[in-house]
């Protein structure tokens, strides 16, 4: 429990708004530099959209039309099956729990004995023991089978709302993921940071999803595509190189045919899934800073290994889809980010303030020392063996009397101070770097008046043709020159 690392997640609070203000001004830049600054795109009606013919009362023309109130009772269903998918999660992370140990007391809700018994020392999840982390790896397989199935179930769900517009379309369906596929990574890490109040397994939980998720895209993605299509097509490879074999002309034209029907035949890259991953691993490496500072390096290792397995992807797996001219990623998942940045902002302060040990450091004298010796004498009856097991498992002292709302008040402050903090950098850094905007402005001005690119134009040339100076101005200025 470094007090550096503690720093870190101030540090990192802060930066998360920082890198997605810098982000912003970087697409401008390059979106200015490749022409897609500020490409605006007329969008159509979806051609699934259902509704009934009526007169349109801005165009007059006939158009289908979508009642809001049952978009309303469509939302209502998706919000009620979605929060059934997530009970099931909830069931699947308090499973993982106990085989992980982390629910011993009989007393508690969510202790299911059986599973428990099997975190115990001598057993087979033993957490010093080879398998340790079998429990971790079912647990990505589970949640990886239950996003599988929740992305057909979110795709018939966003097709029940009828959406209008591809845009609305798309915003519906990454509100739906996200929000799933967040509480499938997450739910363990917030139960383990803000209900057991242990910094140490919080460290160790997400040091172990996060490696376990990187092995599992990359293999999901990459090499199980890959190698389920080696199998499924060895017979038509067989083929061929028995028609090269044959005639050696023949097979030459026959793998210019072939080739690229074996392109034609792969399965288009979805950008949502990396959209994803890249949003869930912001969370990771901003969400728990305080505890886990290794996660951002972590993340370094894991983009590298992915910008390989991506190049893998679209070369031997799946096609690229056709281009698509943005001045930026979209707007949705932007939003996405600006939600996780500020929900950093709350995580990292809880977790120093009510999960690691920094504050009883910083701030003694609102912790009782005394009331926790005296209930580990009560609970041991001087056994020292106990003392010393009992005082690693309750190692945050408890909150000395009538100290609490201090203690609360000191956490909330952090947070709004760091929240004005993240206003302040948003407001006073320009989404749009100058010089990206004044050669934008040119060009706006130059297709406004195109006589302005002309050798030799002037202010008076404005002037004269009545362009934007009034003609007091004028006036005055011809006064000055027979002066």
């Amino acid at each position: 429990d470094n007090p550096i690392a503690r720093l870190f997640g101030f540090f990192m609070a802060l930066w998360a708004s920082l890198y997605l203000k810098l982000w912003t001004r970087q697409s401008a830049t390059l979106s200015w530099e490749w022409g897609s600054f500020h490409v605006e795109r007329q969008e159509k009606v979806r051609p699934e959209f259902r509704g009934s013919l009526r007169t349109s009362p801005v165009t007059g023309l006939q158009e289908r039309h979508f009642p809001y109130w049952r978009r309303l009772t469509m939302y209502a269903f998706s919000s009620a099956v979605t929060c059934v998918m997530l009970v099931l999660v909830v069931l699947v992370m308090f499973t993982l729990l106990n085989l992980q140990g982390y629910i011993t007391d009989p007393d508690s809700p969510f202790i299911v004995p059986a599973l428990a018994d099997m975190a115990k020392p001598d057993e087979i999840f033993d957490p010093n023991g080879p398998l340790f982390l079998v429990p971790v790896v079912g647990y990505v397989v589970v949640v990886v089978l239950l996003n599988m199935g929740y992305r057909h179930v979110a795709e018939w769900l966003t097709n029940l709302e009828n959406h209008r517009t591809e845009s609305k379309y798309r915003d519906a369906l990454i509100l739906k993921r996200v929000i799933f596929e967040m509480c499938d990574c997450y739910a363990v890490l917030l139960y383990v940071a803000f209900y057991k109040l242990d910094v140490i397994r919080l460290r160790e939980e997400v040091l172990a999803l996060f490696t376990a998720d990187e092995i599992r895209r990359v293999a999901l993605e990459s090499l199980v595509p890959f190698i389920l299509k080696w199998w499924n097509t060895r017979g038509e490879r067989a083929e061929v190189l028995s028609e090269l074999k044959k005639d050696e002309d023949a097979g030459k034209e026959s793998a210019w045919i072939v080739e690229p029907a074996q392109d034609a035949a792969k399965d288009f890259n979805e950008e949502f899934d990396d959209y994803l991953e890249l949003v869930v691993q912001f969370g990771y490496v901003t969400l728990f800073a305080a505890a886990c500072p290794l996660a951002a390096m972590l993340a370094v290792l894991s983009n590298i290994i992915e910008m390989r397995s991506d190049l893998f992807k679209l070369c031997f797996v799946s096609r690229r889809r056709a281009s698509n001219r943005q001045s930026n990623i979209p707007q949705s998942w932007f939003n996405v980010l600006n939600a996780v940045a500020y929900a950093s902002v709350l995580t990292n302060c809880l977790i120093i303030g009510c999960t690691s040990h920094q504050m009883m450091a910083w701030f003694p004298s609102l912790f009782d020392e005394e009331a926790k010796k005296i209930s580990l004498q009560a609970l041991c009856d001087g056994d020292e063996a106990c003392l010393l097991e009992a005082a690693k498992d309750a190692a945050i002292l408890p909150v000395a009397p009538g100290k609490g709302i201090h203690l609360m008040g000191l956490v909330f402050m952090t947070e709004h101070v760091l929240l004005i903090i993240c206003f302040i950098i948003r407001s006073a850094i320009n989404q749009v770097p100058k010089n990206v905007l004044a050669p934008y402005k040119r060009k706006k001005f130059l297709e406004a008046h195109p006589e302005a690119a002309q050798p030799g134009y002037s202010e008076r040339d404005r002037v004269v043709r009545g362009i934007g100076i009034p003609a007091s101005r004028v006036q005055s200025d011809e006064t000055e020159e027979l002066h």
